[in-house]
């Protein structure tokens, strides 16, 4: 196999040799922020895995509570009133736009 030889200026030679410094340093910056980054996603899945676990605990524990509690009627008609009343505004909704495509109609035959 044949050696090629290529000649370099001197501050070409430096210049290079800047760059290629540059570069590894850049690589280097590039590992210590995602070993950074990778610390901080582990953080952030364990504490995520403990907040879940909170939640279901506080979840389970409010159930309990639920369970213990007396039932009381009212509930179920403040239900019912509360579907009754938007069943309600749903109309006055419908009424409104009627009057609303009456009025228009109006409008257009003056």
């Amino acid at each position: 196999m044949k050696k090629l030889h290529v000649r370099v200026e001197y501050e070409e030679a430096i210049e290079s040799r800047k760059q290629f410094l540059e570069s590894q340093l850049n690589i280097l910056e590039i590992l210590k922020r995602l070993k950074k980054y990778k610390l901080l996603r582990k953080r952030e899945l364990i504490l995520k895995t403990k907040l879940k676990q909170s939640f279901s605990s506080l979840h389970s524990e409010i159930n309990q509570l639920q369970n213990h509690l007396p039932k009381s009627e009212s509930e179920g008609k403040l239900r019912i009133k509360k579907i009754k009343a938007k069943q309600e505004t749903e109309k006055d909704k419908n009424l409104e736009s009627q009057l609303q495509e009456i009025r228009e109609k109006l409008a257009r035959l003056q």
